[in-house]
């Protein structure tokens, strides 16, 4: 048995949480304490875990917490105390400290972050995360003389992640050639004018070249996603990325940052190496204490990686066998296996 407290909800943490939680209720060895509400609409199979929290519940059983670096310390019962943070630093401030220094062990979901987190807690574990199985290649019909290649970003739209960027150094990279941006982004943190801003940003630089599209259910955006060619995600920082590893389940050439979270499945050829850092601070969500991706002097080689996509697009339409084998290999099964035999290894 394993208490975890984890929120329930359709943001990073709490996909990763349902994930997890229904790989570990196969085996009918899960007790739940939610962080925040569950919609009882759209989660409404959880429910039922939270219900039976009293016949679960095992006061020595493991207590496992999925959440923030900076909020770690609360936990069920008296067995063996767990954080999993997802994180995107390179330095913690002193909050972050003492929640990691206090946990009996520490998992994390890349090389990466057990090197920064090993310094502050010798107890840390890797469990890499997995793609849902619903994330694979479907057909596309090409027209017989088709030219244009779509490129398209996944994610939540912030600063981080290169999107005020990426519109510019697309528009550099294609002057004149038949290409396209499909925009599969959101964040439910922005206001409408914010997202307004941001659009009418994009459609300045790039025109009727650019597309958005609304938040997108699932299978929605799987079969939207099966319509482009290659997905670019220049991130300056991520805790994983789930959406680079559905692109590559997908069968999509990918462009993206070879740093943090995305070591830990990326191939390393073909991708963004870092040219400098800095300090992490968009105005808004951070304000500095750690360094990330001075993504502007990577520009070079993003220009060079759109390029490449770009004719070889041009020559055949094929689907990237090498992307699907590593993401057929990441499934949230093998999360769940790994954890729990970590979490034996130390109870």
């Amino acid at each position: 048995m394993i208490n975890i407290t984890a929120p329930i909800n359709d943001l990073s943490y709490g996909i990763v949480s349902k994930n997890i939680i229904t790989q570990y209720a196969k085996k009918d060895i899960v007790c739940l304490k939610p962080i925040g509400l569950i919609n009882r609409y759209i989660d409404c199979e959880y429910i039922k875990y939270v219900e039976n929290y009293y016949k679960y519940f095992d006061v020595k059983s493991p207590s496992l917490r999925i959440f923030h670096e900076f909020d770690l310390m609360e936990h069920q019962g008296k067995g063996l105390r767990i954080g999993f943070p997802i994180f995107e630093k390179d330095q913690f401030n002193q909050i972050e400290q003492f929640n990691i220094k206090h946990q009996d062990l520490v998992i994390v979901c890349s090389e990466w972050a057990k090197n920064i987190v090993k310094t502050i807690n010798a107890n840390v574990e890797v469990v890499c995360l997995g793609v849902d199985e619903d994330f694979k290649p479907e057909p596309r019909i090409y027209n017989k003389d088709e030219t244009k290649v779509i490129f398209y970003s996944c994610g939540k739209i912030e600063e981080r992640k290169g999107h005020n960027y990426l519109h510019k150094v697309f528009a550099k990279a294609f002057p004149n050639e038949n290409v396209e941006l499909w925009m599969f982004c959101h964040n439910v943190f922005l206001s409408d004018s914010e997202h307004t801003s941001f659009k009418n940003e994009y459609r300045l630089t790039l025109g009727n070249r650019v597309k958005f599209f609304p938040r997108l259910v699932k299978h929605d955006l799987i079969n939207w996603i099966n319509q482009t060619d290659c997905g670019i995600f220049l991130s300056k920082a991520e805790g994983f990325n789930l959406c680079l590893l559905e692109s590559m389940a997908c069968g999509k050439d990918v462009i993206a940052t070879y740093y943090s979270g995305h070591t830990e499945y990326l191939p390393k050829e073909n991708a963004i190496l870092p040219v400098s850092f800095c300090e992490a601070n968009d105005g808004k969500w951070f304000h500095g204490g750690f360094n990330w991706i001075n993504i502007e002097s990577c520009e070079d080689q993003i220009i060079e990686q759109l390029h490449r996509v770009y004719k070889l697009k041009l020559e055949n339409r094929n689907i990237n066998m090498n992307n699907i084998e590593i993401a057929s290999k990441l499934t949230w099964e093998r999360s769940m296996e790994q954890l729990h035999g970590t979490v034996s290894k130390y109870s």
